[in-house]
């Protein structure tokens, strides 16, 4: 599994209705605010996300866009968004994840042999990503207003597959990641060693969703070669955890 040919389809009012509750004199801001959201998730890690909205009387507004990776999709009249779920997720490309948390979708996704994750797995998945993007990135400026001379292989592609770098995004990821203000880390940070920077890498992580250490306590970890063949719930709780450690940033192949 890679972010190249990985694609997160969203059940866009359900994740809504679950993780901020559906507000019905805001709905059209509700949606404004997850797509922008989802947009600038692409933008710092790359991966194809498609969201599926009800029909609804304003979709000229977005005319079914793709704008920065993000394909906004409103169901045809007469259809609901959990059937043209179903019915394209064997259409589309590579790996697919659905984010949902409609009990029903979730027994139809099963059966067509697709997995999926919960709303809010995604979402603690989507913060910690920027969480230990921002705090690489800080500890990344640090080294060079110190003027850091150090041949550190593979250094220079840690960028978690940044595209771009948006200032107001930065500072609400740094305050998510709970990272000291860059000048306060700069009189006490030492010398910077890539084991430390791998080492805060992971606990920014961990802080913002626990889902790391839950993930190995609870034995969900690659099993060694030698294991035996997985039966159907394994290979699907297998899948989800590929699936949210490549939204986290820790690819795992599957």
């Amino acid at each position: 599994m890679d972010r190249d040919n990985t694609t997160i389809l969203i059940d866009g009012y359900n994740y809504i209705g679950t993780i901020h509750g559906i507000v019905a004199s805001r709905l059209r801001q509700q949606r404004d605010g997850l797509v922008a959201m989802l947009r600038r998730y692409y933008r710092y890690r790359g991966i194809r996300v498609i969201v599926v909205f009800d029909s609804h009387d304003d979709v000229h507004v977005w005319n079914n866009n793709k704008v920065s990776g993000v394909q906004v999709r409103f169901t045809p009249p007469g259809m609901i968004a959990d059937d043209w779920i179903v019915q394209n997720l064997r259409k589309l490309p590579g790996f697919v994840g659905v984010v949902t948390d409609d009990r029903e979708l979730r027994k139809r996704i099963r059966r067509q042999g697709g997995f999926w994750v919960s709303c809010q797995d995604f979402k603690d998945a989507v913060q910690a990503f920027h969480a230990a993007y921002a705090h690489v990135q800080q500890r990344k400026a640090i080294v060079q207003e110190q003027q850091v001379q150090e041949n550190v292989p593979g250094d220079e592609d840690s960028d978690f597959g940044v595209q771009e770098h948006d200032s107001g995004v930065w500072d609400m990821f740094v305050e998510s990641a709970g990272v000291q203000p860059l000048r306060e880390q700069k009189r006490r940070t030492p010398k910077p060693k890539v084991q430390q920077d791998a080492a805060h890498m992971i606990e920014a992580m961990t802080r913002v969703t626990g889902r790391v250490v839950r993930e190995k306590q609870a034995g969900l970890q690659q099993p060694d070669s030698g294991s035996k063949s997985l039966s159907r719930d394994e290979a699907f709780r297998k899948r989800q955890v590929a699936f949210l450690s490549l939204l986290r940033g820790l690819d795992i192949s599957g």
